[in-house]
């Protein structure tokens, strides 16, 4: 019997081990096969990067766990580009693919018990998937959209896998605040020498003017700061939470925690994203405020005191923040109303996506390729990057739920609501159960209040185009998931406040 597993698990590191070299061959041939170019280190460095990691994976004993830990610790490089970069395809997907072959090459080859789909919903939700791709009016940009999510979904089971291990969430709750401290330091670096760190160069939401006055927008290792802030706004909620209940009560682990949240919520201020710094306090407040053991006298004298504060907020003029907020902040708050009528403007002249195609949408990712194949010749839509690419074309419609309905219709949209709605029964039925333990109820309500903070800043912006905002979206789900599948009752240990 453990003849026959280490036997097995040779032939899964042999067999991982030829797909990378053959990946990493066919990469560098088609490098080396062009002219070198100012890129040329990055492309070395790259490739060095990508050589060292999988010697050292398949020294391991699990070379799939060390290759997913590894990438939840190098989240802050995980959107760079593999070379040479004409498929678009990062190394956090590259990474992923590679654990998607591993699990299926385990799964049909070793012949191991691995459950590719834990829930009913996540299956149905890709049935729908593939249908609104079967129909899509660019097959191949949908493909590739694809590949994506099933990169994602291996990640997803990763750590679904990871979190049933012993210390498996505290494992993983360290990785993420690591490398989110990391982000965080980015962006201050980015804030003081405007140098974008995310390898894909600067992004045109990174300098605006607004009222005259130039705004620089950090984004660090990321290339877009709204996504840096949608990133950090959902992290430093789910941190949050379990600091404050004491999830991790004594111990370097709670320092590290708090330490996350500071830099983190620091650095959330630098990418001056309206959407996740409202999102974060929104959520969080109503989250801190709802899950604790206050009496109910209090919990109501408390939202009527906020309440009253902010009717009182909302009766002073913008310029009355002048001294106490930076003025690059009040400054893109005071244009908020403006901004919202382009969005608004967005959102109906692309409309005709979804009354053209309500069934299916035009296929995941087809959203750009669909506009120019409708509106030929047309650029620079509603002045969105007139100063820095006049040829600019969107990818999404400034909303991720448009984007859904848009590429995926009513399919895309029941694939959606059945996969959150899913988690969301699940994490509510835990937090009813009979007794559950302290430490179970925390990282239930942590992770919700990280979901609901995505979702917040779903709204104005198709967030988890960035592989690492989705890759949030795929942990918590975990977290979710693994608290909400095994038993979940423990001894009475003092909840938090």
């Amino acid at each position: 019997m453990h003849a026959a597993h280490r036997n097995a698990r040779g032939l899964d590191a042999a067999a991982l081990t030829g797909l990378a070299a053959g990946a990493l061959a066919g990469l560098a041939i088609v490098e080396l096969g062009s002219r070198a170019t100012d890129r040329a280190p990055y492309y070395v460095a790259v490739f060095g990067s990508l050589a060292v990691a999988a010697v050292i994976a398949f020294t391991r004993r699990e070379p799939l766990r060390f290759v997913f830990l590894t990438l939840v610790a190098g989240f802050p490089l995980a959107s760079a580009l593999v070379p040479p970069g004409k498929l678009g395809l990062t190394a956090f997907e590259l990474a992923s693919l590679l654990l998607a072959l591993g699990i299926l090459w385990v799964k049909l080859v070793a012949q191991q018990r691995i459950v590719i789909f834990p829930t009913g919903s996540l299956c149905a939700s890709w049935v729908l998937l593939l249908v609104c791709v079967a129909f899509s009016q660019d097959v191949l940009v949908s493909l590739r959209a694809t590949i994506s999510l099933v990169a994602l979904h291996a990640f997803f089971l990763s750590a679904y896998a990871e979190l049933r291990r012993g210390s498996g969430f505290e494992r993983l709750v360290v990785l993420l605040c690591v490398a989110t401290l990391i982000v965080g330091v980015g962006l201050f670096i980015d804030h003081w020498t405007h140098l974008n760190l995310s390898m894909r160069g600067s992004n045109l939401n990174q300098q605006t003017y607004v009222g005259g006055l130039e705004i620089w927008r950090a984004g660090g290792f990321f290339q877009d700061p709204q996504r840096a802030g949608a990133y950090l706004a959902a992290v430093v909620s789910f941190l949050l939470v379990l600091a404050v209940r004491k999830r991790f009560p004594t111990g370097p682990t709670g320092w590290l925690v708090w330490a996350t949240v500071v830099i983190g919520a620091a650095g959330l201020s630098l990418t001056i994203s309206r959407g996740a710094i409202a999102a974060f306090v929104g959520v969080s407040s109503v989250v801190l405020l709802m899950f604790n053991r206050w009496r109910a006298t209090t919990k109501i004298a408390l939202v009527t005191c906020l309440a009253l504060a902010g009717f009182a907020v909302a009766l002073l003029p913008v310029r009355s923040w002048d001294r106490v907020l930076p003025a690059a902040l009040t400054g893109r708050f005071e244009h908020t109303a403006e901004e919202l009528d382009i969005r608004q403007s967005i959102w109906l002249d692309t409309a005709d996506m979804f009354a053209d195609h309500p069934l299916v949408g035009v296929g995941p990712g087809a959203f750009r390729p669909y506009l120019i194949a409708t509106r030929p010749g047309r650029t620079g839509y509603y002045g969105i990057g007139a100063g820095t690419d006049p040829d600019y074309v969107p990818d999404q419609p400034e909303s991720g739920y448009l984007k859904v309905v848009y590429e995926g219709g009513i399919a895309g949209a029941l694939a959606l609501l059945l996969l959150v709605g899913d988690v969301l029964r699940r994490a509510l039925a835990a937090l009813r159960a009979p007794d559950p333990s302290p430490e179970v109820r925390t990282e239930l309500i942590a992770a919700l209040g990280g979901l609901a903070t995505l979702a917040a800043t779903f709204v104005t912006l198709f967030t988890v185009s960035d592989p690492r905002v989705a890759a949030v979206f795929a942990l918590l789900c975990a977290f979710v998931l693994n608290r909400s599948s095994r038993p979940i009752t423990a001894a009475r240990q003092p909840d938090g406040p």
